[in-house]
């Protein structure tokens, strides 16, 4: 596969972006600022955006080094905008660049889902595998493909009417921005540096002249061993010094840092980790993931071979994920059976949240909970300490680990409303579709 192949259809003379990262936008009233941070914490190569606002709102995010450029339209919110009856939809149209295919499930554009393909064949694969979910309201794909209750509907007939849906470019910080905060720095500095600059611009003042035998006669002596402290010595005529003793110099320790001084935001890490699993999922022909590991330093991603070959996986993440997510450390086992990705985790917000709960309440607390909804979760609680020089802080905490298949934001949302907790791990098993955590609970002591 070509590497430059770029994600660009052009349709009656009109150029066309797909591939785009797609999420459901959850603030309405102010989407900028949600694009803006998925952007900044998670695909920070995104250069422009556009919104769906009918059906399930959404946001997608494009790619300057695919091929997207500034007010170019959005392929996906075109189709989905003429077929707004249908809830799903799954499509693959042939254009003079390749094969574009685009699935909408529950009026959601999937976000591995819309891709230009340089191949037939590849684009067939794609296709076929995701013709095995059930529920498709809607289908299309060539004539040629034979696919039983799909439409040989062309792109150019679907896009006849006129698409007002462009790229808009994402906020960056203009020339101007920059201009003014070194400015403000600059004056910053002069301000708590004033006496330092003006002695620096400022004519050193004359010595006066000193008579340098009278200087030599009156040298001080040097002290001797046996000099007992405090002794006055003698100087030049009318002046004396004192020997004074050495103080020893006291550093003051300060007190370690608690872990709960300093977590990871658990919703913040929880939305990355749940992005992430959402990129991945993406299907690669001949390889089939099996988990995505999430934690505070790094996402990692298994994958393990069926029928395809070490070249097919290797192209797929040149195409897709180093585009979005820019050096992926990629491992190959010895027999090229499975394969191993791992990427670095943005910079969450530190929160800090004092533990409230003795360890009893917390304990019936969780029991209470699992009884209530019958999901298990193992708790152990433990005791740990946090050094600093000669100072031992202890603090005791609980320990919990569960599955589940509920969202995995939605239990960052409970947890945040415990007070004083945090995940340590987020496990995702693609073939169970289950989320695996494990996390903390600090005890007020």
């Amino acid at each position: 596969m070509n590497k430059n192949f770029k994600q660009v259809i052009i349709v009656a003379n009109k150029s066309y972006a797909v591939g785009l990262f797609w999420q459901p936008l959850n603030d309405k009233k102010n989407p900028l600022l949600e694009i803006e941070k998925t952007s900044k914490s998670l695909v920070p190569q995104a250069n422009y955006y556009c919104i769906k606002t009918f059906g399930n709102a959404q946001y997608g995010l494009a790619f300057r080094e695919l091929g997207h450029r500034d007010k170019q339209f959005v392929a996906a919110i075109s189709l989905t905008s003429v077929l707004k009856d249908k809830p799903s939809i799954l499509s693959c149209l042939k254009t003079q660049q390749g094969y574009w295919l685009c699935a909408v499930r529950n009026g959601l554009i999937l976000p591995e889902d819309d891709a230009l393909f340089e191949t037939e064949d590849e684009a067939k694969a794609h296709y076929l595998k995701l013709l095995e979910l059930p529920d498709w309201a809607y289908k299309i794909a060539p004539v040629e493909w034979r696919v039983d209750g799909s439409s040989p509907t062309t792109i150019e007939e679907l896009f006849e009417r006129e698409s007002y849906q462009r790229l808009l470019p994402l906020k960056k910080q203009s020339t101007l921005q920059n201009i003014i905060l070194i400015s403000i720095f600059v004056l910053f500095i002069a301000l708590v540096y004033k006496n330092s600059l003006l002695r620096l611009i400022s004519p050193a003042p004359k010595k006066p002249k000193q008579d340098s035998a009278l200087l030599e006669k009156y040298k001080p002596e040097k002290l001797d061993k046996g000099q007992p402290e405090g002794q006055t010595v003698q100087t030049a005529p009318g002046t004396s010094a004192t020997v004074q003793p050495e103080q020893p110099l006291i550093v003051k320790q300060k007190d370690p840092t608690l872990p709960w001084q300093e977590m990871d935001d658990i919703i913040e890490f929880a939305a990355i980790c749940k992005k992430a699993v959402s990129l991945y999922s993406k299907p690669i022909f001949g390889w089939d993931l099996k988990t995505i590991t999430c934690n505070p330093t790094t996402i990692e991603a298994s994958y393990t071979r069926n029928q395809g070959d070490i070249s097919i996986i290797s192209k797929a993440f040149d195409k897709y994920f180093k585009p979005i997510l820019g050096n992926v450390n990629v491992k190959f086992d010895d027999n090229g059976e499975n394969v191993s990705t791992s990427i670095s985790q943005p910079k969450f917000t530190k929160v800090s949240i004092a533990p409230t709960e003795p360890k009893d309440i917390v304990k019936k607390r969780f029991l209470a909970f699992s009884q209530r909804t019958s999901i298990k979760i193992q708790t152990e609680f433990l005791e740990d300490q946090a050094i600093n020089g000669n100072i031992i802080k202890k603090f005791s905490f609980m320990k919990f680990t569960f599955n589940s298949k509920l969202d995995i934001i939605e239990w960052a949302k409970l947890f945040r409303s415990i007070g004083s907790a945090e995940f340590k791990e987020i496990v995702w098993d693609q073939k169970s579709q289950t989320w695996k955590v494990e996390g903390r609970v600090y005890e007020k002591d």
